[in-house]
Parts: structure tokens; sequence; C-alpha cells
């Protein structure tokens, strides 16, 4: 199984709970993002949310896991 570790930085005109919100709004994800079949919520608190995004294009799903973290 391929797992990959994608860590970036970028600066906003936003404050970082902002971003964390909408980020995390991941329940909301089918409702606007075109190719999100369904999500699955495996854990979260008010720092960390655990999930399983699936993706289906045409014939195919994709599965992404994300582990989300707001650093204070």
């Amino acid at each position: 199984m391929l797992h990959t570790t994608v860590t970036r930085q970028i600066i906003l005109a936003y404050n970082k709970t902002e971003v964390y919100n909408l980020v995390n709004n991941i329940r909301d994800y089918p409702n606007f993002l075109d190719y999100c079949d369904s999500v699955i919520i495996h854990s979260e608190n008010d720092d960390i949310i655990d999930a399983t995004i699936n993706i289906k294009y045409l014939t195919k799903s994709y599965f992404l896991r994300t582990k989300n973290t707001l650093h204070n």
C-alpha cells in the first residue's frame, strides 16, 4: 500500500481557526465537491479530525484518508 504524507505551509489572509473550520467541514464535502461521493468520520475532537473521503469519477472510486490537526 502506498502511503504519502503531504505537508504544506502558505500565508493566508484568514486566521488559522477560520481555515481549519473550512477544511474540516468534511461532512459537507459531498454537497459542494462534485466528485465527492461520501465521507466517513473515523474520529474528531476540537483540534483533530480523522476522515476518509470517497471520490468517484466515471467508473473509478478513490479513497483519501486525511487527519487534520489544528496547531495552537
